[in-house]
């Protein structure tokens, strides 16, 4: 198991091509999900990847929201990856990873369907449903500590 904080153009293409299997592919989901965008490349932004055996499995970002605050998005695992505890182990590594650099508190748009994933994982419901991409989505938080 290789945990990666990305920092090659080569790694963030195997994101890349990840979120295309996933939100392209296997949930007909709209271009700006799986698309290299502008905080891709940002120096706040951080995206890490997931590899078992050199075969890319998860990947996650998160985006600066301040000094102490980050936003969690684009996780992604293959279908034929899931249920074998890669989400959560790479979300692990992303919270012990961010508290390090400094930061207190994650936020994220949970997908409606993926809210019992991060609920286990410790974050708690701060909205009522909305729509985003074309989705169910709630506002979800955690404090790291």
């Amino acid at each position: 198991m290789n945990f990666i904080k990305v920092k090659t153009d080569e790694d963030l293409l195997k994101c890349i091509e990840l979120r295309k299997k996933v939100f392209r592919d296997e949930e007909n989901g709209p271009e700006p999900l799986y698309i290299m965008d502008e905080y891709d490349k940002m120096q706040d932004t951080k995206n890490y990847l997931l590899e078992i055996d050199n075969v890319p499995v998860a990947t996650i970002r998160f985006i600066k929201v301040d000094d102490i605050t980050i936003k969690l998005q684009r996780m992604v695992v293959p279908m034929e990856f899931r249920k074998k505890g890669y989400a959560k182990q790479l979300l692990n590594y992303l919270e012990k990873d961010a508290l390090n650099i400094g930061y207190k508190k994650i936020i994220l748009d949970s997908a409606q369907r993926s809210v019992g994933f991060y609920d286990k994982c410790g974050y708690i419901t701060v909205s009522e449903v909305f729509y985003e991409d074309e989705r169910p989505h709630v506002k979800m938080e955690k404090t790291l500590i």
